[in-house]
């Protein structure tokens, strides 16, 4: 290929990667040093004097909770167990977080990793997620929606029936005392692993006290809701008896 048809092969090539939203990286895993294409560079709002970079400055960028999990997935892939393939949530310079497909592949040069926007794609599914589970979860579990912002907190009419109190009798201020002390570490336990992305769920067995004075044991599944800048400010989720 001419120098000439090389030129405007790279010049096309770079114009369906930026209609696709999608960028590259390319880390020699030697030296740890990583080259960004213009379009990579927008997607983790860096300008072009960013540059250099290793791949320990673009881990920094990612999001605190999937940081780990991130680490994870580099350190099996170097080791050959599994591909380099995630999606996590990458801070930029404004303070908005993103998320990002991440994607390597491996030759004789190096590594060359695709970046791709999924943030749109990530809220849509999410969104769509929480309407299947509620509508499939609703006529046979105990719902509740938690609003972290303004504090409300929604049980629909299983829920309330599983713990024995009538709607007018609830009171969401004191829904914690309905926990059985002794499962909070287990509870917590199981907090910790969703929140850091090890779990796509939050799921954990534990007992609820039921207005007549006994405990009944439920299985509760749910999953904290997600701001674009990576902040908590939703729960929901069922609980089974």
């Amino acid at each position: 290929m001419e120098v000439g048809e090389r030129h405007r092969f790279e010049q096309r090539l770079q114009r369906v990667l930026g209609a696709a939203r999608v960028g590259l990286l390319g880390w020699d895993p030697e030296t740890s040093q990583v080259v960004l294409s213009e379009l990579a560079l927008k997607l983790l709002g860096l300008p072009p004097d960013a540059l250099p970079l290793t791949v320990e400055d673009v881990v920094t960028f990612i999001h605190p909770e999937d940081r780990a999990r991130m680490l994870g997935v580099l350190s099996w892939w170097r080791q050959r167990i599994t591909p380099l393939r995630a999606e996590v949530r990458v801070c930029r310079p404004e303070g908005d977080w993103r998320w990002l497909g991440v994607e390597g592949f491996e030759d004789e040069e190096g590594t060359l990793v695709v970046l791709r926007d999924v943030h749109e794609l990530r809220a849509r599914e999410e969104s769509e997620t929480r309407y299947r589970f509620v509508v499939d979860e609703a006529a046979k579990d105990g719902v509740f929606d938690w609003d972290l912002t303004t504090g409300e907190l929604y049980w629909n009419d299983r829920m309330l029936e599983i713990v024995g109190v009538a709607r007018s009798q609830f009171d969401p201020l004191h829904a914690h005392e309905l926990f059985h002390p002794d499962d909070a570490q287990a509870m917590d336990a199981a907090k910790e692993a969703h929140f850091s992305g090890r779990a796509p769920l939050f799921e954990v067995e534990h007992r609820m006290r039921h207005s007549s004075g006994g405990y009944r044991t439920v299985l509760t599944r749910g999953r904290a809701l997600r701001s674009p800048q990576g902040r908590r400010y939703g729960w929901w989720g069922s609980s089974r008896t």
